[in-house]
């Protein structure tokens, strides 16, 4: 029955800040039509369904430096732009021993845990490696010390990101915020330099193909590329260059770090940037020390100016003003920089190492320590440096970092884009130790830069936000491949009415479709994605004999036996808005000697061909290529067009599709000898059975070993309305085997 129902709800209601609270709302819409006017009468509202939710990370302490757990909104006190705002919900989340979220909607005495974290409650790592200001010893450091960050110390529920920096290629996105532990140690491992050949996703994941990993195919390889060879010529050319030079790298830096700024402002959540470098040379920002000021003024005494750099005595203002610029637009994104020194023991600082001249003068190893101070001290971070156990810095910042509470106030009308926000305690003895002080919600999406939609775009795949900007449902069934690996069959459905509210708000009678999905395993591992884009002129729809039809597309995934979660997104270019959707499925073990049976599948007989392919077997994405990408929804040779959760009324049919494998077989007559039956289950539990159904054609492949099977199911005339499951299930009468698979569907009347 809970398949039933979140079928249901990726029509019904959108996720995000106030995901519980906006059920309430448009379920009580949608029900109306379906459950009469009296039912329709006891669904009340609770909230407008425009309430935004702002959400905080917030850290308490008692005075021993210890997390203060179990706080209600009375405990908190919060000011926006110092005027007193009410705190409207607090989550506890303690990673401590298990991920948890504790709303408490009143009092720290109402209280119950749920599964699902805000977007705001997860904790990010964002891990940074400087190549330009750090020694390829100290890179390499800082790569082995985060390979151990990754596999040893974070918690499963952690989301990581990887970003490198060099002065040729600037900044660069290695691995955008997943669960996926393969894909962060990837970027690790290769920081950018050295490359095995994979398919990478519009957002930016690498995937490896599935199919030839299964089968045993080989990976191609970048070949021997030595990455500490690449780092030093990196470095070297960071560093052989004049003080003006430098300091024009040197904000180019600082301003590309600005723009890392801003692309987290697309994301919700407090970002922990662990920031490995040596840090640029001190001068260039504070310029000179008290001895290099005294031999100055030597130089000036004796009529040597020549002695005397103007650009290098003061430091440089550009750069102050550069460094000012990027820490507003980290804290506006909740990033808190962490600064680590990767120059090692006994460095007195974060210094750089080689000595690479300057005009006249050579960089020591006690430089740079000023520049990663303002980093970390203008974000509210932390400093470590003069060590050379870098794994137990990381694992220091992990425990700190692990208890929090989640504090959420309601947005304004007329609240700027840009809000000032402090945090305090009524609690005695317990102390707001980390909280941001400023912070800007997420642009709108006309206003986002690519990097910024790259961001979300990765937010809601990976962290599973539900967001109900459109109306689609989905389903995604799976179907036998081919050496193990199976096809996962997704098909979405837009309603009419839909495409015409996008046309209506673009005010060209277009709506252009971007469409993303994936099959991740239940530790958030990416196993496959599809992604795909379709224009649609109403205008001319509506003249042809599919206007007022729903939109349908189909796309496939690849993925071998076991439990999963398809998430699919999709997005109107032009307008922004989005939707998203995850529904869980189980891939049987086709292979497998028992009952796997795929389906039931609507089938709409009365338009075929509906249905927009995303994939075409003869031309697939070049990391299909190779494998099973069959068209699933078959009949022999007859292609069938799917449909998803119908609404229909009492008394009609429903054509279904069912395919069983290994179903016995008569030895004589190689026939199988199967029933079928069918019965509706609505949202109560309660079964209803449908007596009525009739095998309208039949299909056995004996090289596959399956049966397909497309029956019609009745509906009966006095079936109430409201939404169900179809239940239908599958007897083999020579084995005894028995199969039941369901599909969702809703019965509407006068």
């Amino acid at each position: 029955m809970s398949k039933l129902l979140s079928r249901i709800s990726c029509v019904v209601f959108s996720f995000g800040p106030r995901r519980r609270l906006r059920l309430v709302v448009i379920l009580s819409l949608l029900l109306a039509p379906l459950l009469g006017d009296g039912a329709a009468a006891q669904q009340q509202p609770v909230f407008e369904a425009t309430i935004e939710l702002v959400q905080l990370q917030v850290r308490v302490e008692n005075e021993e430096g210890q997390f203060v757990s179990g706080l209600g909104r009375e405990d908190f006190q919060l000011w926006v732009n110092d005027e007193p705002r009410d705190v409207s919900l607090v989550y506890e989340v303690n990673l401590g021993d298990r991920a948890e979220a504790v709303p408490v909607p009143e009092t720290s005495s109402e209280r119950n845990t749920v599964t699902d974290l805000p977007p705001a409650g997860w904790r990010q790592f964002l891990l940074f490696f400087d190549f330009s200001f750090t020694s390829p010893r100290g890179v390499i450091a800082a790569q082995e010390a985060a390979a151990a960050f990754v596999s040893d110390i974070v918690h499963p529920d952690d989301l990581l990101s990887v970003v490198s920096y060099d002065h040729v290629a600037g900044l660069r996105l290695l691995c955008p915020f997943t669960l996926d532990r393969a894909q962060v140690e990837d970027a690790i491992a290769e920081l950018g330099l050295s490359k095995a050949t994979r398919i990478t996703d519009p957002i930016g994941y690498d995937f490896r193909v599935l199919y030839e990993m299964v089968a045993g195919g080989e990976e191609g390889t970048a070949g021997d590329l030595n990455i500490a060879d690449n780092l030093s010529t990196i470095y070297q050319q960071a560093m052989r260059s004049d003080f003006e030079r430098y300091i024009g790298t040197t904000v180019d830096y600082v301003s590309e770090l600005g723009e890392l700024g801003k692309m987290m402002q697309a994301a919700r959540g407090r970002k922990h940037l662990v920031f490995f470098s040596q840090g640029f040379d001190d001068k260039v920002l504070a310029g000179h020390d008290l001895n290099q000021l005294v031999g100055d003024s030597v130089a000036w005494q004796n009529n040597r100016l020549d002695l005397v750099d103007p650009a290098s005595r003061f430091g440089s203002a550009e750069l102050r003003s550069s460094l000012d610029d990027a820490l507003e637009e980290l804290r506006r994104a909740d990033a808190v920089i962490h600064a680590i020194d990767t120059s090692g023991l006994g460095s007195g600082s974060a210094g750089l190492s080689g000595g690479a001249p300057f005009s006249g003068y050579a960089i020591g190893r006690h430089r740079g320590l000023q520049g990663l101070t303002y980093f970390s001290d203008g974000t509210s971070g932390t400093l470590t440096f003069n060590t050379n156990d870098l794994i137990g810095a990381l694992a220091d910042l992990e425990e700190r970092t692990r208890a929090f509470y989640v504090v959420a106030y309601t947005r304004e009308p007329d609240d700027p884009p840009v809000v000032d926000l402090r945090v305090e305690m009524t609690v005695p003895g317990a102390e707001v130790v980390s909280a941001p002080s400023r912070l800007a919600p997420p642009p709108d999406s006309e206003q986002m830069t690519p990097a910024q939609r790259q961001m979300q775009l990765a937010e809601y795949i990976t962290k599973g936000v539900e967001q109900g900007e459109m109306t689609f449902s989905l389903e995604a069934i799976p179907f036998a491949g081919e050496r193990g690996v199976a096809r996962l069959a997704v098909v979405l459905e837009i309603p009419w009415a839909q495409l015409e509210v996008l046309a209506d708000a673009r005010t060209d009678d277009r709506t252009e479709l971007e469409i993303l999905g994936y099959v991740l395993d239940r530790d958030g591992k990416m196993l496959d994605f599809f992604s795909g884009g379709v224009g649609l002129n109403l205008e001319k729809l509506r003249s042809s004999a599919i206007s007022g039809l729903p939109f349908r597309y189909y796309n496939l995934l690849w993925a071998t036996p076991g439990d999963y979660n398809v998430r699919v997104l999709v997005r109107e270019s032009k307008l922004g808005r989005m939707s998203t959707y995850t529904t869980e499925c189980l891939v049987p073990d086709f292979t497998a000697g028992e009952l796997p049976v795929s389906g039931p599948v609507f089938i709409d007989t009365a338009h075929p061909g509906m249905v927009l392919r995303g994939i075409k077997p003869a031309s697939p994405p070049e990391h299909k290529a190779g494998g099973p990408v069959a068209y699933p929804f078959v009949l022999g040779e007859q292609e069938l067009t799917p449909r998803v959760a119908p609404v229909i009324s009492p008394g009609d049919s429903l054509p279904v599709l069912l395919v069983a494998h290994h179903l016995g077989r008569q030895p004589a007559t190689g026939q199988v000898q199967a029933t079928v039956s069918a019965e509706a289950v609505n949202a109560m539990g309660v079964s209803r059975n449908l007596g009525d159904i009739a095998i309208i054609e039949a299909h056995t492949d004996s090289s596959a070993d399956k049966t397909s099977l497309l029956i019609s199911v009745q509906v009966p005339e006095d079936l109430q309305r409201g939404f169900y499951e179809l239940r239908v299930t599958i007897n083999d009468a020579l084995t005894g085997a028995r199969a039941a698979q369901t599909a969702a569907f809703s019965v509407i009347g006068d």
